[in-house]
């Protein structure tokens, strides 16, 4: 696995069931996204981290924008992405309040 530079992606509104896990909205430039598959870090509303394997599915071509893409988290189902939930490329940032993964 390729280490990342910590970036918050965004924080989810909606979360919704798709074949092999959940698609979690809203989406985000394609071009902020790795190479699929790779780790994100998600921080639920009540503090606790998790790391999960997610992908990038390609949701809407914008022209000469790079497409936005939604982040599919693969063997995991809606109800634990509550909306307010953080998703993050790497590890949430120590000064950012976060603790580490599990």
């Amino acid at each position: 696995m390729v280490s990342v530079v910590s970036e918050r992606l965004f924080t989810v509104k909606t979360a919704f069931p798709v074949r092999g896990g959940v698609e979690l909205l809203p989406a985000v430039s394609s071009d902020r996204l790795p190479r699929s598959p790779f780790d994100v870090t998600v921080r639920l509303p009540d503090g606790s981290q998790h790391r999960r394997s997610a992908t990038a599915t390609v949701a809407h071509i914008r022209g000469a924008l790079p497409p936005l893409a939604m982040l599919r988290v693969l063997g995991e189902s809606a109800d634990a992405f509550p909306p307010g939930t953080e998703v993050w490329l790497g590890e949430v940032p120590s000064n950012d309040g976060g603790g580490a993964a599990v």
